[in-house]
């Protein structure tokens, strides 16, 4: 019996008229985007990518071109299908909207906000309420800026202002002597990761403490910062899945570390070839990582649960962009409108099909 996401895949497309002949019209897949900055290039690009046998249907295109001084760390906010971009030169995280057509992904140019300035990030994260996050490696803390700072992000106010957010330093080393460096970021709508980068590694590698510290003092629970590893001088790339946080630091190597254990032994989680040098990576949510590798000129792809069993797990190259660096994915996903039109990455269906993708779904479900 076919999985209950190719069934599923195919519904959406029978419903968005792509497939209209079973014996004549071939399924059409979803696609996850995944955008690459490359800092030598000042640019970001886009590649398509099948989410379902994760096999690129349309290889790397600029997406980005100008107004950017060296791109570093992105991150994408699914819900309001924004792109952000940590640009250190420029010490500034920018914001990109981004917009469905029948070219695919695209941003407009001329719509460059500014999420946070007056600071220099090199990684930044986002969590599903869209607060934002980006690391200071320089002056050593960790800047939050809230979703009620960007929800009006590029709006004007009442003087005709671009509205520019304000961050918060959530943590900073002249208070919390952990942070030490930070560089790569990731969040888990719970807790906040970062990798220090000083020599030596007097705090650790690799740290967790909890996104809103003044919640959890609130309900009498002291704000916990815990090393994850001490294994390696310099991290860069960290990106958290359901079971590990992976983190890049060095030639060749991810590692992985489990969330709830503190200074458990690390995992080598992957096999990369010599010439490897790994930096940003991101889960895509469903059960796949994403690796940028500036040595390699190529991002990789590996599964992110199968390293609980012990071993390493080879990665597959899955395509070849220059001088890649950050990297972050988004797949658009199905909502409601106020309508009661079903969208997904600019398609429009009606009710009357929105009751029969519920219908046959319910039959699928009630049948495993």
């Amino acid at each position: 019996m076919p999985s209950s996401k190719f069934i599923l895949v195919f519904l959406w497309h029978m419903a968005c008229g792509k497939v209209t002949s079973l014996s004549h019209q071939p399924l059409m897949p979803l696609t996850e985007y995944i955008f690459v900055s490359q800092p030598g290039q000042r640019t970001v690009t886009v590649t398509e990518v099948n989410a379902i046998t994760r096999k690129v249907t349309r290889e790397a295109r600029a997406l980005i071109t100008s107004g950017l001084r060296e791109p570093c760390g992105l991150a994408v906010d699914h819900e309001r299908q924004r792109l952000y971009i940590a640009d250190p030169k420029s010490h500034k995280v920018y914001m990109y909207k981004l917009y469905f057509g029948s070219n695919g992904v695209s941003v407009r140019h001329d719509q460059q906000f500014v999420a946070a300035s007056g600071v220099t990030p090199r990684w930044v994260a986002v969590d599903e309420k869209g607060t934002l996050f980006a690391t200071d490696e320089s002056r050593s803390f960790i800047a939050e800026v809230s979703a009620d700072e960007l929800a009006y992000l590029g709006e004007m106010d009442a003087k005709r202002n671009t509205v520019r957010p304000h961050f918060q330093k959530l943590y900073a080393g002249d208070q919390t002597r952990q942070v030490d460096r930070p560089g790569g970021i990731a969040v888990d709508g719970n807790n906040v990761y970062w990798g220090n980068r000083v020599r030596g590694r007097p705090y650790g590698s690799l740290l967790v403490a909890p996104e809103d510290p003044d919640a959890r003092l609130r309900k009498g629970v002291p704000r916990m910062i815990h090393a994850l590893s001490k294994n390696v001088d310099k991290v860069y790339g960290v990106c958290a899945s359901r079971e590990l946080v992976f983190y890049t630091g060095g030639s060749r190597t991810v590692y992985g570390a489990k969330s709830a254990s503190w200074q458990a032994p690390t995992l080598e989680t992957v096999l990369l070839n010599d010439f490897a040098i790994p930096r940003g990576c991101v889960f895509d949510g469903d059960g796949t990582v994403f690796l940028a590798d500036k040595g390699g000129d190529v991002v990789w792809s590996f599964p992110a649960s199968a390293h609980l069993t012990g071993g390493m797990t080879q990665a597959t190259k899955l395509f070849r962009v220059k001088d890649p660096y950050g990297v972050a994915v988004f797949r658009p996903s199905l909502s409601l409108d106020a309508t009661g039109f079903l969208r997904g990455a600019g398609e429009r269906i009606t009710p009357a099909l929105v009751t029969v993708l519920l219908l046959l779904s319910g039959i699928f479900a009630t049948s495993l």
